[in-house]
């Protein structure tokens, strides 16, 4: 299990990483939720960070955050980080999970 806590940062303070900043998120989708966050204030993902403050998740919403001109944002700050191999066998572990009781929802439906 993760070690998180909530934590207002500068926004100037999110370093974003390699991967994230060569990649740019679809125009039409930042439209949508630019303008979801606007005009209901939802629809932004939560931003997570590392405890160096290195985003994790959520570039889309630090995106737009950083364009509206917010100097802060509350972050999810995560202690412990997962290895991308201990993700892929978590979500392996899940999507066989998720298939068995698929498989015997289906049985029970007939």
């Amino acid at each position: 299990m993760l070690k998180t806590k909530n934590k207002t940062i500068p926004l100037d303070e999110i370093v974003i990483p390699q991967e994230f900043a060569k990649t740019r998120p679809k125009p039409s989708a930042l439209i949508r939720k630019t303008a979801n966050f606007c005009f209901e204030r939802e629809g932004l993902s939560p931003i997570v960070v590392d405890k160096y403050n290195v985003l994790s998740d959520g570039y889309m919403s630090y995106l737009i955050l950083k364009e509206l001109g917010f100097s802060t944002v509350r972050c999810k700050v995560v202690w412990e980080v997962l290895t991308r191999k201990e993700k892929r066998q978590i979500a392996k572990e899940v999507v066989e999970e998720l298939k068995d009781e698929f498989v015997a929802q289906q049985n029970a439906n007939g």
